[in-house]
């Protein structure tokens, strides 16, 4: 298994990081290589809320179901891959110098032929993850978040 985490901090308050994180619209924005990730029935928010994401790795187009695990509003939220390949990622958020430390962390199961590569897959999530949240701090710091109201 390949696990990989990476933090940033934002100058933006962590109710802001979190919303725009949380917010599946915005996935597609921030998130390198991620060309769709849109809900699976309705619930499109939360605890339970599934959704399809696809991403281009290598040239090659990859999509998954995920399933979010866990979810504290402002603080955390998990989801687990529920299709092939499987994995599970998490992020993070706390106050932090007057702003917000985002942590963002995965881990995902290799297929057998490609253990050898295990450190050129982990360079590779890791660069993208690291491109993800220079994404993210650039939009959040750039522009004030979208009016779009958090539900609970």
């Amino acid at each position: 298994m390949v696990r990989v985490e990476r933090s940033i901090k934002i100058a933006s308050t962590q109710r802001d990081v979190f919303g725009y994180v949380a917010d599946y619209n915005n996935v597609p924005a921030f998130m390198h290589n991620v060309t769709r990730f849109e809900p699976i029935g309705e619930k499109h928010y939360g605890l339970g809320a599934r959704f399809y994401w696809e991403t281009v790795v290598k040239g090659l187009r990859l999509g998954w179901q995920l399933v979010v695990t866990e979810f504290s509003p402002f603080q955390w939220m998990a989801a687990e891959a529920i299709t092939a390949p499987r994995s599970s990622s998490n992020w993070r958020f706390r106050s932090s110098d007057g702003g917000t430390l985002a942590t963002f962390a995965t881990a995902v199961e290799l297929p057998r032929g490609l253990l050898l590569g295990h450190w050129l897959v982990e360079r590779d999530i890791a660069s993208s993850m690291e491109r993800s949240l220079l994404n993210l701090r650039r939009v959040l710091e750039s522009a004030p978040p979208p009016a779009r109201p958090i539900p609970l």
